[in-house]
């Protein structure tokens, strides 16, 4: 009984950002395009010419992650700020730091794992792909955490009332969402998201995340080998 109260006062505390039905369908979205992924990349694909890859992979991409993130403010667009969260500009150098060491951390666990060929097939090859990639990373970076680790995390804790469930259900999504890499790199990238929930959640804010996603990326597609 002791419990169920503490669970209650935890739900009643944390108000849904949004009807649940909207959650609903934005989660199914995501296995739908997991499935959907899995399917076409199961037998890897031969990356396209350099134009034609930058029109049907680069530019759909950034298309769809800039669509959820629209699709997240359909209520309000004043909850992107209240997502993302911190203190105006006094913080954002702090922020900014924190996620140059989250990429460093980062970096180091991903030379433990192999690179997914699908993964691969994405990577800009060109200089013209390469300022592709730049527009996709911070596209990816900015609307994936809002999406996630702040929309989704939120909303899982509300339902639940338990922070470590809410990153944990957010984490397995993020995953989920890639699955189209493999079962591997869907796993890593599982655990990235799960790391990035909980920095969101120490921090009370995006931006840490944001930076240290945008590196990431920015990292994989222009650094690489």
């Amino acid at each position: 009984m002791r419990w169920t109260s503490q669970a209650s006062n935890r739900l009643l505390n944390r108000p849904l950002l949004a009807p649940l039905w909207h959650t609903v369908l934005l989660v199914g979205l995501f296995l739908a395009v997991a499935a959907t992924g899995a399917f076409l990349h199961r037998g890897g694909q031969p990356a396209p010419p350099e134009r034609q890859q930058i029109l049907a992979r680069y530019l759909p991409l950034v298309a769809v992650e800039w669509s959820l993130l629209l699709y997240v403010c359909l209520f309000r667009l004043s909850l992107l700020a209240a997502l993302i969260g911190g203190r105006g500009f006094t913080q954002l150098g702090r922020d900014l730091l924190i996620g140059l060491c989250g990429f460093a951390v980062l970096q180091s666990i991903a030379l433990a794992f192999p690179q997914a060929q699908a993964a691969g097939a994405l990577l800009p090859s060109s200089h013209l792909q390469q300022a592709a990639w730049i527009l996709v990373s911070l596209s990816a970076g900015f609307c994936e955490e809002v999406v996630f680790r702040g929309y989704l995390q939120r909303q899982f804790e509300a339902l639940t009332g338990f922070k470590s469930i809410a990153i944990v259900l957010q984490a397995a999504l993020f995953g989920l969402a890639h699955g189209y890499q493999g079962a591997a790199a869907s796993l890593q990238i599982a655990l990235v998201g799960a790391a990035l929930g909980a920095l969101a959640s120490y921090c009370r804010s995006l931006r840490p995340g944001i930076a240290c996603h945008v590196f990431t990326d920015l990292a994989s597609g222009l650094l690489r080998g």
